[in-house]
């Protein structure tokens, strides 16, 4: 192989110049057990000048060459040989040197030979020197052979099993002085580089990286090549490439650098490997690169903060990169260091400031404040991460001398939200998110609890400013005073009436920086209002959050958002982003994004309302919900009451509403007639609300009450009459029924089911009766009504009897009485009444035909059930006369009646009140001018147009006439709905009518628009009108003066657009319109179409408004509508038509 002396130089130029399968001759396994002991037993037990003095180094070599044919057992084997011999020689090399006094300058002082010292240092030389050799060339064979076989992971567990086992006895051997023996440089390198090249190989496997042992050994190596054997600048070059290129050795290399500060107090590689990625340049097309260096730069920060606050010049260098990665790294790196410089400081009560340290900590958040306004939101995002993570710290409760470390943070916090809340309208959701998260965590820490605590009242606080205002002036007062009486005082007084002074002119001061504060909050709470509307979960989430937050520290405006954000239970999953991963924190409870928002919804009412202290007992408890939930009723609108509703059930099913509170609520309820001071009316209102919406999920909560419920709710005492009351009594009433049995007298005989004697139902009946024939000038009697009625078809047996007992009643009343001779009775008023009723009474009269259908079926279907498990002979008979009358014999008998009965019919008590009706409203301007009464009667009429197609026909046009031209914006709200609902129930009507209704869209009255808008929507979603032709008046509401008409119809059109591409048929449409329209400005033609064809993205869809405009532009009439068309074919659609430019420069010419 070579000569019979072992020179390194040789052998490594051979190893490097030469391919493996040359160097590797022919291996048998004959006799290989017994060559590699012999091997193995001079690598153990042979020391220096007793092995190398003859040529058998060159059967080592050779053995290591051979070292991937050798079994596992066998490379093992000789890994511990090598191993062996690493550390006998080690420990030669210690005890010499040690024997040598650690001066080999000095062999001739010795009494020992300076020969043999020489020789023997030549043989340890050249010992070390073949170890490191066959160390190189075994696993470096060992790492070829793993990448040659990537796919077969016994080769790869061999291999690291092998560098494992050889690991150990390099820490030894690198902890030793090399340089006393090794003493040039390049000779400590060669020597270095034999032990530093297969670990470095081995570094690039990404399997080395999840051995703890083994990553435990790197870092060791790793740190006493830095440290003892200088050689930093190898290291640093293996780490700034790794870690650019390598993302699974990232957490490797900061546990390194961090051990490497740690445990060896050696920074310096640190801010080496710092200042050369920040003299890195980056391809454009790079994204591993920055990506893994960002990542890098986090985890540095995180680990060793304090080296980085000293380079932090070398880190924001940074933020000049286009690579929004790595200014994300860099925000979140300063946000985290930061963090870290105060913690510490905090948690260690430490009171020295270091002003460099300080100045360079103030203008990281300085950084962090103004890199809020980054172009790229994520780096905008964790700008507000990082700050979040500041205002989180907090010094410890019993360090008295923490003034240092909470002041910035308190100077700060009002500017913290101040920015966060201008962020609250950010175009980014994450930027969104998190600046309420801030918003939340300054509120939980805010500086404002020093002198009054934590409760943040507006009020409280103004009240708190104008008193001590008002002590200041009065103080100015009396001191003036006594200086014009007794202008000698003395210097110590005029010193304590300074300090006082003083004092009052900072709690002043102090008062007015709470209340900019508290109007921050309020602002804040204005966004979160909005963007509870937002499609991502999480960002509505938060907003959630934070306004329960904010009610716990009595901020006041936050009410305003709890009772918004009760339509949130309505919300759908499935129609609202998420983001996996995110947790939200707020007032005591966590929450994931895995939690919908309805079932968020839910626990923050229960955290708000249904969490009474501790300290209460039982009944404090129940009185406690029992308050807060007839709170929620007091000024609550239609819509509110509903989501309430929806919320209390789910409530009630998680038993978090018990007995004890629905105790209380009758309690309170019952209160009525004792005219007891203790409960206003408003909370006896809400305790009956509270329980009719209970009693939608268990009909028990009411049905043991019915007496109850009469006695106070329509109670007989005259004068006293409460229609608010009486109504959600008629409700509760309703809801004593089982929700199986939907009318009463439906169901065979259900009055024994449901506990209500005959006795009580004919007294139900009568109560009934007794209130809608009453005469009264209140409003509320018409919604009180409404309710009445349908009680009475619910609940009596025979409700049309009822019902035209009442009309008989009330007809008398109305007609009969001489208005002239009794006081406060107005003839208008009551025939309002008469009309309203008669209206109602019809309307649910043909409700109760269709439920009787309903009914009928289910009847002959469970008797049929019933025949075929148990053969009864009288059920058998009872069901072939069911049988008998078929489906269609029914709904043809049902159509009669609303055809020609109900309405039309000789004897019906509603026929000859059609005439009256359109009587007043054919004769409005001059008989019948009262408003009121114009309501009513447009009202019922539309009600006896939904019952038949033969009323609704010949009255059509009067509908359409007062819908157009009637001065009360109320009559066309209410004939828009009407209109609608005659869509639904008699569609061939209204298709050629249909343009009335669109008419409606360009209402004066904002009120009658918004209706419009709504019915139209929801006709056209339902596939109710046709959409041709009229799309134009709908895409006019994009640019309208009101927010929620241009809000409404962007939801519309996005609707639409999921509608098999009913956008792109319409687009032209609306074109058309849009264009013939001169006084239509330009931008909001260009605001339209541009928010249209956001819908229309399709190649060939654009394909083929693009030659259908082209079309166009020759048949124009006008310059205007040239220059639209023209706009829409260069600037939204990607237009690749050649001919297009040269049909545009011949520009507009006028059709003669």
């Amino acid at each position: 192989m070579s000569s019979e002396q072992f020179i390194l130089a040789e052998q490594l130029q051979i190893f490097k110049s030469t391919s493996y399968d040359s160097l590797q001759q022919s291996f048998s396994s004959d006799n290989i057990q017994t060559e590699l002991y012999e091997i193995t037993d001079r690598l153990s037990l042979a020391g220096a000048g007793r092995f190398f003095h003859n040529s058998d180094w060159e059967d080592c070599i050779q053995m290591a060459y051979n070292f991937t044919f050798l079994s596992q057992k066998y490379k093992l084997t000789l890994i511990n040989a090598l191993k062996t011999g690493v550390n006998t020689f080690s420990h030669e090399f210690n005890m010499f040197y040690t024997r040598r006094g650690n001066n080999i300058d000095n062999i001739q002082d010795n009494e020992d030979d300076p020969e043999e010292y020489e020789l023997v240092e030549k043989d340890i030389k050249s010992g070390i020197e073949l170890l490191g050799l066959m160390a190189t060339i075994c696993l470096s064979n060992s790492y070829q052979q793993i990448i040659a076989n990537k796919a077969d992971k016994q080769v790869l567990e061999d291999g690291l099993l092998s560098f494992q086992t050889f690991l150990p006895c390099i820490i030894d051997f690198f902890e030793q002085n090399l340089s006393k023996m090794f003493v040039t440089s390049v000779e400590k390198k060669t020597l270095l580089d034999l032990f530093i090249t297969p670990i470095f190989l081995f570094m690039e496997l990404e399997q080395i990286y999840k051995n703890t042992l083994v990553k435990g050994l790197l870092q060791h190596v790793l740190c006493l090549l830095v440290k003892l054997q200088n050689e930093k600048v190898s290291i640093l070059n293996l780490l700034t490439e790794n870690i650019a290129y390598q993302s699974f050795s990232i957490n490797f290399y900061v546990d390194f650098l961090k051990k490497l500060y740690d445990d060896y107090d050696y920074p310096q590689l640190t801010e080496d490997v710092l200042r050369s990625i920040s003299n890195k340049e980056f391809n454009s097309k790079d994204i591993t690169g920055p990506k893994n260096v960002s990542l890098f730069l986090v985890k540095l920060s995180e680990a060793v903060p304090q080296v980085m606050l000293k380079q932090i010049q070398l880190v924001t260098n940074l933020l000049n990169n286009s690579s929004f990665t790595l200014r994300n790294a860099v925000v979140e790196a300063c946000g985290n260091i930061v963090f870290n410089y105060y913690r510490k400081r905090t948690l260690s009560n430490d009171n020295i400031i270091i002003e460099h340290e300080e100045e360079q900590c103030s203008n990281m958040i300085d950084l962090l404040e103004n890199r809020l306004l980054d172009t790229n939101p994520y780096v905008r995002s964790k700008a507000v991460q990082g700050i979040i993570k500041l205002a989180s710290l907090k010094p410890k409760s019993n360090d008295q001398n923490s003034q240092n470390t909470i002041l910035p943070f308190q100077r700060r916090k009002v500017l913290w939200t101040q920015i966060a809340v201008r962020s609250l309208q950010d175009r980014s959701y994450l930027v969104r998110r998190y600046c309420i998260k801030l918003i939340s965590m300054i509120l939980l820490n805010h500086p404002f609890s020093a002198l009054h605590g934590s409760q943040l009242a507006e009020s409280v606080w103004r009240k708190r400013l104008q008193d001590t205002e008002s002590a200041l002036e009065k103080l100015n007062e009396a001191i003036n005073d006594h200086a014009e009486k007794d202008p000698t005082s003395d210097a110590a007084q005029l010193m304590l009436i300074n300090e006082g002074l003083g004092k009052l002119k900072l709690t002043i001061q102090y008062y007015k920086d709470a209340l900019e504060y508290i109007n921050l909050l309020n602002e804040a709470l204005d966004q979160c209002c909005k963007l509870i509307s937002s499609k991502n979960k999480s960002e509505v989430i938060e907003s959630m959050d934070f306004f329960v937050l904010a009610d716990a520290y009595d901020v006041e405006r936050a009410y305003v958002g709890i009772k918004k954000m009760l339509h949130l239970i309505w919300q759908q999953t499935d129609n609202i982003q998420s983001t996996s991963g995110q947790t939200t924190h707020a007032q005591g409870f966590n929450s994931t994004t895995t939690v919908s928002v309805p079932q968020h919804l839910v626990q923050c009412y229960k955290t708000l309302f249904l969490t009474a202290p501790e300290d209460c007992d039982e009944k404090e408890k129940a009185a406690y919900i029992a308050k807060n939930l007839i709170n929620l009723t007091i000024n609550a609108s239609f819509s509110d009451l509903a989501s309430l509703e929806r919320i209390l059930i789910l409530l009630f099913r998680e038993k978090v509403i018990n007995n004890n509170v629905i105790t209380v609520l009758w309690v309170i309820f019952k209160s009525f007639l004792k005219n007891d001071t203790v409960f206003n009316i408003d909370q006896i209102h809400g305790s009956i609300i509270i329980i009719g919406m209970l009693a939608s999920e268990d009909h028990r909560v009411v049905s043991s009450e019915i007496e109850t419920l009469l006695n106070v709710g329509l109670h007989d005492n005259d004068g006293q009459e409460d229609f608010i009351m009486s109504k959600y009594t008629c409700i509760a009433l309703i809801k004593s029924l089982p929700t199986t049995n939907h009318y009463n007298s439906l169901v065979g005989d259900k009055l024994k089911e449901n506990n209500v004697s005959q006795e009580l139902m004919n007294k139900i009946s009568q109560k009934l009766r007794c209130y809608l024939v009453k005469y009264t000038e209140n409003p509320e009697f018409y919604p009180f009504a409404e309710s009445a009625i349908e009680c009475l078809y619910r609940m009596s047996n025979e409700p049309e009897l009822h019902c035209e007992q009442i009309i008989i009643l009330k007809n008398k009343q109305t007609f009969s009485m001489d208005d002239q001779n009794i006081n406060g009775f107005s003839r208008i008023a009551a025939l309002s009444q008469f009309l309203f009723l008669i209206g109602e009474m019809a309307l649910k009269l043909i409700v109760y035909l269709e439920h009787s259908e309903t009914q009928f079926k289910k009847i002959r279907n469970k008797k049929q059930q019933e025949t075929i498990a148990n053969k009864d002979k009288e059920k058998d008979e009872e069901l072939e006369m069911i049988s008998k009358t078929t489906d269609d014999d029914f709904n043809d008998s049902i159509n009669f009646i609303r055809e020609n009965k109900i309405l039309l019919g000789s004897d019906s008590i509603f026929a000859p009140y059609l005439p009256m009706v359109i009587s007043i409203l054919t004769e409005n301007e001059y008989k019948y001018r009262n408003f009121f009464l114009q309501r009513v009667a447009s009202l019922t009429l539309l009600k006896f147009m939904l019952i038949s197609k033969k009323i609704c026909e010949s009255n059509l046009p009067l509908l359409i006439t007062i819908m157009e031209k009637s001065d009360d914006p109320v009559v066309r709200s209410n004939c828009i709905l009407g209109f609608g609902d005659i869509s639904v129930t008699f569609n061939s009507l209204i298709d050629d009518n249909i343009e009335f209704l669109y008419n409606r869209l360009m209402d004066e009255d904002l009120s009658v628009k918004n209706t419009c808008l709504m019915t139209i929507t929801f006709l056209i979603l339902a596939g109710q009108v046709k959409v041709k032709g009229h799309l134009g008046k709908m895409a006019l509401c994009l640019v309208d003066n009101d927010l929620r008409i241009v809000q409404m119809s962007k939801i519309f059109f996005n609707e639409l657009s999921s509608k098999d591409n009913a956008v792109y048929n319409g687009f032209l449409d609306i074109f058309n319109f849009l264009s013939s329209h001169e006084d239509i400005p330009n931008e909001k033609f260009q605001f339209i179409v541009k928010f249209l064809m956001s819908f229309i993205q399709q190649e060939r869809y654009q394909k083929n408004i693009n030659n259908k405009l082209i079309a166009k532009l020759k048949t124009v009439t006008s310059d205007s509508q040239y220059e639209k068309i023209v706009y829409v074919l260069q600037n939204l659609i990607n237009n690749k038509d050649e001919k297009l430019e040269s049909i545009i420069e011949e520009g507009f010419k006028p059709i003669i």
